[in-house]
C-alpha cells in the first residue's frame, strides 16, 4: 500500500509540469485570427476621455457642431471614413486595408500582446495591439493626445 502511494505522488509530480506546459501551450489560447473592423475610438484618458462609435459619428451633423465637436469630427473622420481592417490570417501574416491602400506583414501573439511587422520603405517596422476579450486594441500616444482605437472582430 505503501509503494503505491509513493508511486501515485511520484506519477502526480511529474504530470504537474507537463499540465503547465499544456496549459500556456497555443492549443490552449483563444483564436486571434479573423477580420477586425474599428468598433470604437476613444480620445483622451482617465476622465476625461471620450469615446464614440460608428453610429456616433454617423449621427453627428458636420454643420450643426461647436469647435470643439468639429475638430472629434474631423478625427473620427479620418478613421471610420478610411474604413480600415486587419485580417489576421492562419500563416502568420497580415493584410490591413484602408481607402489608401494596403500594408502586409506578419504578427505574432505572446500572451494578450499582438506584434505586427511590416516594411516601411527600406525599414521594418511593428506596431503591438492588445488582444483582450475578442478585441484588438489599439493606443497611440503623441505626448499630447491619447487615441485608443478598439477592433472588433467581424
Amino acid at each position: 500500500m505503501k509503494k503505491k502511494l509513493i508511486s501515485m505522488i511520484a506519477i502526480i509530480c511529474m504530470l504537474i509540469p507537463c499540465l503547465f506546459s499544456l496549459a500556456s501551450c497555443s492549443l490552449f489560447d483563444e483564436d486571434v485570427t479573423g477580420t477586425y473592423s474599428i468598433a470604437q475610438i476613444t480620445i483622451g484618458s482617465g476622465e476625461t476621455s471620450l469615446t464614440y462609435t460608428k453610429a456616433d459619428y454617423e449621427a453627428m451633423d458636420p454643420n450643426n457642431l461647436e469647435t470643439e465637436e468639429q475638430a472629434i469630427y474631423f478625427i473620427l473622420s479620418s478613421f471610420f471614413q478610411a474604413n480600415m481592417s486587419f485580417e489576421i490570417k492562419d500563416d502568420n501574416t497580415f493584410v490591413s486595408t484602408n481607402e489608401g491602400g494596403s500594408l502586409t506583414g506578419t504578427w505574432s501573439l505572446d500572451g494578450n500582446t499582438l506584434t505586427l511587422t511590416y516594411a516601411e520603405g527600406s525599414e521594418m517596422e511593428s506596431n503591438t495591439l492588445t488582444y483582450s476579450d475578442g478585441n484588438l486594441i489599439l493606443i497611440d500616444t503623441d505626448g499630447e493626445s491619447t487615441f485608443t482605437i478598439t477592433f472588433s472582430k467581424n
